[in-house]
This record gives structure tokens, sequence and C-alpha cells, in this order.
């Protein structure tokens, strides 16, 4: 087994380096403690394009509205819980996975506003 991987790897590899400095988007101080992240694309026209991103230790949502690679607005939604986790379903709805011992699997879709 081993000649094959030898056989198959190259005996060395190579590392670039490049000293560029990338400018930062947004940062929270004190942190937000920020843990997943989704680009919205769902049914929601107001939201569309947002980033959405949980956060463990400011138990809430965060909602940031992008103008290409700038932060032109955000919203924090309380959620009285950590958030791990975020995805989008198919159907555009939003699930949030909250931390802990007692951890959920929160649901949230835009409601009729007639």
């Amino acid at each position: 087994m081993t000649n094959l991987i030898r056989a198959v790897l190259p005996p060395f590899v190579f590392f670039v380096t490049y000293n560029v400095a990338a400018q930062t988007a947004k940062s929270w101080n004190p942190s937000i403690s920020p843990s997943g992240i989704i680009f919205y694309d769902g049914p929601l026209a107001s939201w569309r394009g947002n980033a959405l991103l949980g956060g463990l230790s400011s138990k809430a949502l965060i909602r940031l509205a992008l103008d290409h690679d700038r932060v032109i607005g955000e919203e924090r939604i309380d959620m009285n819980r950590r958030i791990r986790d975020i995805i989008q379903s198919s159907d555009g709805t939003i699930l949030l996975l909250s931390d802990g011992t007692g951890g959920e699997l929160l649901r949230l879709s835009p409601t009729d506003s007639k």
C-alpha cells in the first residue's frame, strides 16, 4: 500500500503566500459570536440578497443588507437563544438550529401581510 501511495502522491507540495490585506465588511464589538451564514434568495423580497447569520453570544438572527461587497444595514432579531446554524429550505423557509442541551430547530417563514 505504501508503494501505491508514493506512486500517486508527489514527493513535495507547493505553498504560495500572498501579502494581501482584505477589507473587513462588518465587525462587532463586543462580538456577536457569529455562526452559520446564508445569502437569502427566498420569497421575502425585502430580504432577498441579504446575508443572514446566527449569533451565539448575541442570541439573535442578524440580517445584513448588502450592496455588492458593502454592508449598508443591519437588523438584529432577538431569538433569546444561541443560534448555532442557519439554512434556507427549497421553499424559502429559514431553519435555525439553537445551541445547548435543549436545542431546538426553529422554522421562520414569511406571513401574508394583508
